[in-house]
């Protein structure tokens, strides 16, 4: 793995860990979304081919906050994740929140979630895409049922 820089800022400092593969057209939009609360962005690069790489890097240029994990190859989502978290461990991230790069994930809860986990009040918080009911009233029924079937 190489990496780009990165700024922390204390001891509640929270980490925004997020997986990448063929994120090119979605991943700055959802970077754009995370709020300055988030002290660390970690982009894991998992060695797509659609020019995420480039994408990543000016990005990282553009936001002290961002540090870029490349991996050396293709890991799949549970690989770069945990490639995140190293880097977030290594940081020195009080509370890490992973974010999906298709932007199905708003990362303007991320503070929120890292809550309880700053607060010492849980060692694990676990977030769900479905703010409210009504998102999910609003699916189309086959998607509903695709998405509740996976739970």
């Amino acid at each position: 793995m190489t990496d780009l820089h990165v700024t922390t800022e204390g001891s509640d400092s929270i980490a925004v860990v997020i997986p990448c593969f063929k994120c090119s057209e979605t991943i700055g939009e959802v970077v754009s979304a995370v709020p300055p609360a988030v002290s660390m962005i970690i982009l894991v690069d998992d060695r797509s081919d659609d020019g995420q790489a480039e994408v990543m890097t000016r990005l990282a240029e553009a936001d002290s906050r961002i540090s870029v994990v490349r991996n050396a190859r293709n890991l799949g989502v549970g690989g770069a994740t945990v490639s995140g978290y190293r880097r977030a461990v290594e940081l020195g991230a009080a509370a890490i929140v992973k974010v999906d790069s298709d932007g199905q994930m708003d990362p303007m809860f991320a503070p929120e979630l890292a809550r309880p986990v700053l607060e010492g009040k849980a060692d694990y918080v676990k977030g769900n895409r479905f703010f409210d009911i009504e998102s999910v009233r609003a699916m189309p029924g086959t998607v509903r049922i695709s998405v509740c079937g996976r739970a």
